[in-house]
């Protein structure tokens, strides 16, 4: 996100202290929306989703495990 760094003032500040002034979220937290929103789309139909990923996901998952 490039927006914090436009402000000159905030310019040399920390990322942290920039999205605090700002009252912005940080990436983890939007990333983290993001997941909830696309979850909710796909549970109530409002968005496709190819089989396949969840072949992927189960696959990987199995590999992870000892």
């Amino acid at each position: 996100m490039r927006a914090p760094k436009l402000a000159p003032i905030l310019r040399d500040l920390p990322y942290q202290t920039r999205l605090k002034e700002l009252r912005l979220p940080t990436l983890a937290h939007r990333r983290l929306r993001w997941g909830k929103i696309q979850t909710f789309k796909l549970v109530k139909g409002l968005d496709d989703c190819p089989d396949e990923i969840f072949l992927l996901l189960q696959n990987s998952s199995e590999e992870d495990t000892p």
